[in-house]
């Protein structure tokens, strides 16, 4: 079985790289995510039987059926569990509606096909670094530094179906699948 998420990959913009830069400069505890791998998951959905990857497929170009690709602006940092204690350093995505609303659609769908709903609310976030111990004051100062940075803005014009496999040097991320949203410009234009 594979496990599986899914997530809105993007290209990162330069002043999100230059901030996962200032985290990877920070060294251990702290390991960044590779700029390659950056995303935001929409729904982590754990280990799932192969044959229904074809039926999640189907829930995904469900959930975007009505939503135009669109940018979306990233901005300021923050900690899970919190700040004062690390586990996950992210980078914040704006609380945007369409996303809210793919995510929400997202989840109707999938409970259909009997998989069990997130317990936790969903924080649209881009995950920048995991930290393994107690974090180096450093941390503390890039989090002082970013509380508020505007990190530009990125288009959100497809969701993905990931396989994530685990690896002692952190998690490798292939594309299953991929669904585009409709482009209301190039719509417009045809």
């Amino acid at each position: 079985m594979s496990r599986l998420f899914i997530a809105v990959r993007f290209t990162p913009t330069d002043a999100l790289l230059s901030a996962r830069a200032e985290l990877d400069d920070i060294g251990p505890p702290v390991r960044v995510v590779s700029a390659e791998q950056l995303h935001i998951t929409l729904r982590f959905l754990g280990a799932v039987d192969p044959a229904i990857e074809p039926l999640l497929v189907d829930a995904m170009i469900q959930s975007v059926a009505d939503t135009n690709a669109f940018d979306m602006p990233l901005h300021g940092v923050g900690a899970f569990p919190k700040p004062a204690r690390p586990s996950v350093v992210w980078a914040g995505a704006t609380d945007d509606q369409p996303l809210h609303g793919i995510v929400e659609s997202l989840s109707n769908w999938l409970a259909t096909l009997d998989i069990t709903p997130d317990p936790k609310p969903w924080k649209n976030h881009v995950t920048l670094a995991r930290v393994k111990s107690k974090p180096p004051v450093s941390l503390f100062d890039w989090f002082d530094r970013h509380r508020l940075t505007p990190f530009g803005v990125v288009r959100v014009s497809a969701i993905d179906l990931m396989a994530s496999e685990l690896h002692p040097t952190g998690a490798v991320h292939t594309l299953c699948h991929s669904v585009a949203l409709p482009d209301a410009t190039q719509a417009a234009t045809q």
